[in-house]
């Protein structure tokens, strides 16, 4: 790569980590979460408006890390594929450029705030949920009062209500169309090396929850999938059985020393790439993603 296109390469990778750094610096503030209006109302507007910008960003961080990676894939291809004395030279520049402009700090914080967003985004959704949910709720009760005070009615009203609902049951479970449209929960197959982002999920959209015990357990098996729904197969579907089923699941799949020795082994299976630079940027983001999940684990350690 001849020294101009080196020169536009890192022009174009500085634009890039400043933008990265400017929505960085703009939005680390939502890591932590919502405050939520009162007011219904301004609730409904809330969710709505914040739930399109929060979009909106994620998109936006999702492009500049596509293009920075792709960049530098191409570069690094670039110079391998030259034929000339100062090879070497050119190829230490970049790498140089590279570390003291913290390229792969930054690719990380970035992927880290995309996962906070949208650990917002599902606590959008959750809200809306939970809005949606007393809404209906009450909506069935005034509907209930109605067919009380008037016999005529309550053949029909009989016809309207879900028998999830049944005013005579002692425990209310939550209707499986409501959270299935709402939740946005990852679904846990049984890999280790994913549980600790489903718990971190399930945990602050269901388990933190005012719901009972028997609906956070109807959410945990719906989302426990292949040899993790396997480890719940014989628990018994009430709400006594909650507190255990995580208890298991934990102690089954939450492993620090099997998940680093699991990531290290999908660390050697990444195929050495060719010089061609769209190989060459898979094997770019595999590395990374892997490389993220071990940095994360070893400063929890």
């Amino acid at each position: 790569m001849s020294y101009p296109a080196l020169i536009t390469a890192k022009q174009r990778l500085t634009r890039h980590f400043n933008d990265i750094k400017h929505l960085i610096a703009d939005w680390d503030k939502f890591k932590e979460g919502w405050k939520f209006p009162t007011a219904p109302k301004e609730l409904y507007v809330f969710i709505r408006t914040q739930r399109s910008v929060v979009s909106e960003v994620i998109r936006k961080l999702e492009t500049k890390i596509e293009a920075v990676t792709t960049i530098y894939g191409e570069t690094i291809a670039h110079i391998d594929s030259m034929v000339v004395e100062n090879k070497d030279l050119s190829k230490q520049d970049f790498e140089k450029y590279w570390l003291d402009k913290e390229g792969a700090i930054t690719i990380e914080t970035s992927c880290e705030l995309i996962q906070s967003l949208e650990m917002r985004l599902t606590e959008l959704a959750m809200q809306e949920m939970q809005v949606t949910y007393s809404d209906e709720y009450d909506n069935m009760e005034q509907q209930l009062s109605r067919a009380a005070a008037n016999p005529e009615s309550r053949s029909f009203a009989h016809g309207i209500f879900s028998p999830s609902f049944d005013a005579s049951r002692n425990t209310a479970e939550i209707p499986a169309h409501w959270y299935k449209n709402e939740l946005r929960i990852l679904e846990f197959h049984g890999n280790p090396t994913e549980f600790e982002s489903f718990w971190e999920i399930f945990s602050g959209l269901v388990h933190k929850q005012p719901y009972s015990d028997i609906e956070k357990l109807t959410i945990l098996l719906d989302n426990c999938k292949g040899e993790a729904a396997r480890a719940l197969k014989y628990y018994p579907r009430k709400g006594s059985s909650y507190t255990d089923a995580i208890t298991q699941l934990h102690e089954q799949f939450h492993n620090e020393e099997m998940n680093t020795k699991l990531l290290l082994e999908q660390l050697d299976k990444i195929p050495q790439s060719s010089k061609d630079a769209t190989q060459l940027r898979a094997t770019v983001n595999g590395s990374m993603a892997i490389l993220t999940s071990l940095s994360r684990s070893h400063r929890r350690t």
